[in-house]
Formats: structure tokens, sequence, C-alpha cells
């Protein structure tokens, strides 16, 4: 039983291995923050006073209400590991909306400013076939205005050609 009462007033427990009692120790220091030991010095079964047992045997009713307390606390620790897990899942999910929307916002300025270069296009082309249209029949109406000339330089040189004839005859009948 001493050795049973050492044990608890030292804050380890009678059948752990090394990680279980870091983990327990963890757990209580967390919850309780740091209590402290009943004995600052590892002490014999000699060296215990009836005060001591006295005091051991109240804290150990107060070291059994001290695991309930980690238990309990434990227990608010699941629960508050099950929210923070709860609350991790609507984060990832608030996560995901937020980048599909972002890429859904992305897709429809791409394809608006795709849509603004294709009217782009679509309007220099048309500008470029008004241009070539008129080009076309400026070409034309050119091409008429050459024939003309030409017909008009032909009528010119007919006429010429006439006179000179005309001018001829009559020189040769004053003459001759």
């Amino acid at each position: 039983r001493k050795s049973l009462l050492r044990k608890i007033s030292t804050g380890t427990s009678v059948n752990t291995t090394e990680g279980e009692k870091a983990k327990e120790v963890s757990v209580q220091n967390r919850v309780f923050g740091s209590l402290p030991t009943l004995h600052s010095t590892p002490q014999t079964a000699s060296n215990y006073t009836l005060d001591e047992l006295d005091a051991s045997q109240e804290e150990e009713g107060s070291l059994a209400r001290k695991e309930t307390q980690v238990y309990e606390a434990e227990t608010l620790t699941a629960a508050h590991d099950s929210d923070i897990v709860r609350l991790e899942s609507q984060i990832d999910e608030w996560n995901v909306a937020l980048r599909q929307n972002i890429l859904a916002e992305l897709t429809q300025v791409k394809l608006k400013l795709l849509q603004q270069q294709k009217c782009r296009i679509l309007d220099e082309r048309e500008k470029s076939n008004e241009r070539m249209a008129r080009l076309t029949l400026q070409n034309e109406e050119l091409k008429e205005l050459v024939a003309n000339c030409e017909r008009t330089i032909a009528q010119k040189d007919s006429i010429i050609a006439n006179l000179t004839t005309s001018l001829n005859k009559t020189e040769n009948k004053r003459r001759g």
C-alpha cells in the first residue's frame, strides 16, 4: 500500500509503460497545470508518518477526483477534436467552393475576352472587306475612265486625221 501511495503521490500509475506515463502526465498538465507532488524526493516506507499517510489517503481521494476530471477533460477534448474536425471539413468545403467559384469566374472572363477578340476580328474582317469592295469599285471606275480616255484619244486622232486629209485635199485643189 505504501508503494502504491508513493506512486500515486509522485504522479505515476501502477501498471503503465513510459509512453503511457508521459501521455498521462501531459494530459494532467494540460488539464490541471503543473500539480505539486506530495514529496519532492523519493521516500521509503520508513520515512512516512501517520500524518503523511492520512494526507496521502486524502490525496488519494483527491487524486481519484482528479482522474475523473482528467477523464472528463479527455472526453471534452475528444468532443473538441470532433468539433475541430467538423470545422476543418467545413473550411475545406468552403475552400473547394471558393476555388470552384474563382475558376468559374476566370473561365467566364476568359470566354468573354475570347468573344471580344472574336468580335474585333470579325469587325476588322468586315472593315477589310468593305475597303476591298471600295478599292475594287474604284479600280473598276478607273478602268472605265482609262477606256473612256482611250476612246476619246482615238476619236481625236481620227478627227485630226480627217482634218489633215481634208486640208491636204483643199490645198491640192488650190494648186491644181
